[in-house]
């Protein structure tokens, strides 16, 4: 039987900033309906490499690939044009960011909905029913007309993460969505993600909770210095680490 492909595939990819190397050949598969989670010290180049995936950072070489299709782009005067393609790249590799991101002049379902309508063409009525489903499903059925002002930081980033799923995204990226969170909301964040990965969503995760990646994830990479020191299932990083940086580290964070 034919291997499936991968629903997003990165080879040898790389980044610097001036004289720094952020990202240096990094390489990984993120399999259907599987999570990945990024873990790693500050400055190990987690975030950047979440961002060159959808191009909110231009790679300087390598390829992302999805469903084995090479992500192409072009520059402009050393810029990134953006193209429709680069528009649809990013409507199907989404991202949640760590501050929410919410427009704090428009309605919880006003901000879901907003993408759908002006990036994929959605009919208005269309793409505000399916708001609110999404928010329904991250339990904000409630909070649909609030403002970002109106809502806790949990709420906003449910809200974040509905407004995602409205892209009907390939694979939805996290960016350490609940560091910014008080302690005693980070809980109801985490639920609504653990309720994607048993949905079956692709998800990439970067994420300095530990017990929560172990359970979560299907794949643990640690970034370190812009490579990938290890990687495998939680199992496998978490209480058997191949490599001396993966045990240093984890015994520093566990």
């Amino acid at each position: 039987m034919a291997q499936e492909t991968p629903r997003l595939s990165v080879r040898a990819l790389s980044k610097s900033f001036g004289t720094v190397t952020v990202l240096d050949a990094v390489s990984l598969d993120a399999e259907r309906g599987r999570v990945t989670s990024i873990i790693g010290s500050s400055g190990s180049g987690k975030s950047t490499f979440l961002r060159c995936l959808n191009l909110l950072e231009t790679p300087d070489s390598g390829e992302v690939l999805i469903d084995g299709e090479p992500v192409r782009f072009e520059l402009r005067g050393g810029r990134l044009k953006v193209s429709r393609e680069i528009q649809a790249l990013r409507a199907s590799l989404p991202m949640v960011f760590q501050s929410f991101n919410l427009w704090r002049h428009m309605t919880a379902l006003d901000n879901v909905a907003a993408a759908p309508i002006h990036v994929l063409g959605r009919p208005r009525k269309e793409a505000r029913a399916q708001a609110a489903d999404l928010l329904a499903r991250v339990g904000l059925a409630d909070r649909a007309d609030h403002y970002p002002h109106q809502l806790s930081g949990g709420q906003q980033q449910r809200a974040a993460i509905a407004r995602a799923l409205a892209m009907t995204p390939k694979v939805l990226l996290f960016d350490e969505p609940t560091s910014a969170l008080d302690p005693e909301l980070v809980g109801e964040v985490l639920k609504v993600i653990e309720g994607l990965a048993e949905a079956g969503d692709t998800m990439i995760l970067v994420t300095h909770e530990m017990g929560f990646a172990r359970n979560v994830s299907d794949q643990v990479v640690l970034l370190d210095q812009g490579r990938i020191a290890e990687a495998g299932p939680p199992a496998q990083v978490f209480d058997a680490p191949r490599t001396q940086r993966a045990a240093q580290f984890l015994a520093s964070v566990m």
